[in-house]
């Protein structure tokens, strides 16, 4: 009788251990389906939508590898440059050997005596090395960040710009028209100010075509940070068309209306011509752009990375008064790409013509304003013209209405700027902030009106995002499975539980 009643309990033990598996067998199939069905249509939709994910892109260039060196550090960096090997310093001479490090050079090289002075020369610290190409890169950057003397090491992770050619014209500049169609409303701001010559908009990109008929005369040539060079001409289209979305002359009967008519543009070449950006390019652009007097900064680009060296460059510019714009990304996801991502930098996403989100348009936390990026018209390299669409055609938007911004009022500051550019703006989907419109739509004249305000800019200014470290991986939701497969193990741990609970009281019985 006892060895039956065991063997019955035996046998719906068997029988629960079989049903946990069964049941985790279907719920495989069942995600399996669910995936195919509902997300696979979406997923190769978001990815027709995303030019970058058509082709794999390098993440970073090869055989280079950046260090900050703590200021406490006891190495010499004229030694670093002049001799990477004899050091002094064991550890360090040792992979600088393993790497084959053949050079090292400092990333930031033109600075001025005075931002040098401003900034206590911090960047200075931040070296480039040059390994030998065939050497795995993140495993060096992983083994000097080790090191005590080191603060930091990375990649030279490249960054993309963020435009799509479109050849449709039917709206051509509605961006610039009232809210009622979908625009900024900058013809009305236009009214209380059409902008400055003082104030200079840097445009860190592929460079600038300074002899187009609609630009010519307002660019200021800065450096070429790709070719080494002091001629920052566009080899690529995209720096070209960003500049006139921001800053074309208007009212001349030709070509397009920029959202800031007098302001200057600064040309800085950080991007090639296939429209890549390594980061010590366009952190060089960036302190450069500062250096040379911006009080806006246009970064038409991004990538997936976060960058300590190009944190550093936007912490310093913003630090010493610069107004950052950056584009969100195109790939339709959460979250928006880096350098839009970190705290100092007014994230944009786009709109269209509908005054609702681009589908290409990325969303999430960190997003601040959007602006209209779909099919828009402006400048390209030759006299020509052409609608783009993309976050980098947002950016500019808010890059040439910062410009107006200060214009009307030079004394506000950067963090009053940015208030007035969130407060103002049109509310777009779910009440208040939300993650696919952030503040909403930027207003042009609603803008212009509050920085003529006495004490304009004084109002609670939107809280960036505490950290700029990426959202922890691999975080998921609980789909039906989890649930379902919890109460059958707990079914069985309890029967199974109960059986030897019992079997140890008939022991001691």
């Amino acid at each position: 009788m006892e060895k039956q009643r065991f063997y019955k309990r035996g046998k719906v033990s068997y029988v629960l251990f079989f049903t946990l598996y069964l049941g985790s067998f279907i719920c495989s199939l069942l995600s399996i389906a669910f995936v195919g069905v509902f997300l696979l249509p979406s997923i190769l939709q978001a990815q027709e939508r995303s030019p970058t994910s058509r082709v794999q892109k390098p993440k970073y260039v090869p055989g280079e590898v950046i260090i900050k060196l703590k200021s406490e550090a006891v190495v010499s960096k004229q030694k670093m440059i002049e001799r990477p090997t004899e050091t002094g310093n064991r550890m360090l001479d040792f992979l600088n050997s393993k790497y084959q490090v053949r050079a090292v050079e400092p990333v930031f090289k033109q600075r001025t005596q005075e931002s040098r002075t401003l900034t206590a020369d911090e960047l200075s610290n931040v070296l480039k090395l040059k390994i030998d190409e065939s050497k795995d890169v993140e495993a060096a950057a992983r083994e000097y960040a080790r090191l005590e003397e080191v603060e930091y090491a990375e990649p030279n992770y490249f960054y993309f710009i963020s435009a799509i050619p479109d050849d449709s014209f039917f709206s051509l500049q509605y961006g610039l028209q009232t809210t009622d169609k979908n625009g900024i409303d900058a013809v009305e701001a236009w009214d209380l100010e059409r902008g400055s010559s003082n104030v200079i908009i840097g445009i860190v990109d592929s460079g600038v075509d300074y002899n187009h008929e609609d630009l010519a005369g307002k660019v200021l040539k800065g450096s070429d940070f790709v070719n080494n060079d002091e001629d920052p001409m566009d080899d690529n289209g995209h720096g070209t068309h960003v500049s006139g979305i921001a800053a074309a002359i208007s009212n001349n009967h030709k070509g397009v209306a920029g959202v800031c008519w007098n302001c200057k543009i600064l040309a800085v070449k950080s991007v090639d011509m296939d429209g890549s950006g390594a980061n010590t390019w366009i952190a060089n652009g960036i302190t450069y752009a500062v250096d040379h007097g911006a009080r806006v900064i246009n970064l038409s680009l991004g990538g997936s990375n976060p960058s300590r060296t190009m944190e550093l460059s936007i912490q310093d510019a913003y630090r010493r008064g610069a107004v950052i714009v950056a584009a969100s990304g195109n790939d339709n996801a959460n979250p928006v790409e880096y350098p839009a991502a970190f705290p100092e930098v007014i994230a944009v996403g786009a709109s269209n013509q509908q005054g609702v989100k681009a589908g290409f348009s990325n969303y999430g936390t960190y997003l601040s304003v959007v602006a209209p990026g779909q099919a828009i018209y402006s400048s390209l390299p030759n006299n020509r013209y052409q609608a783009w669409s993309g976050t980098s055609m947002a950016t500019p938007h808010v890059a040439g209405l910062a410009g107006l911004i200060l214009s009307k009022n030079p004394s506000l500051s950067n963090i009053q700027v940015r208030s007035i550019l969130t407060s103002t703006a049109d509310d777009l989907g779910d009440p208040g902030r939300d993650d696919f419109f952030g503040f909403g739509r930027i207003n042009a004249f609603r803008a212009l009106t509050e920085a003529t305000k006495p004490g304009s800019g004084g109002s609670p200014t939107p809280t960036p995002p505490s950290s700029s470290l990426p959202p922890p991986p691999g975080k998921t939701t609980p789909g039906i499975c989890g649930p379902f497969l919890q109460t059958l193990g707990a079914i069985f741990f309890l029967i199974v539980g109960r059986k030897f609970w019992n079997r140890d009281l008939r022991c001691k019985r």
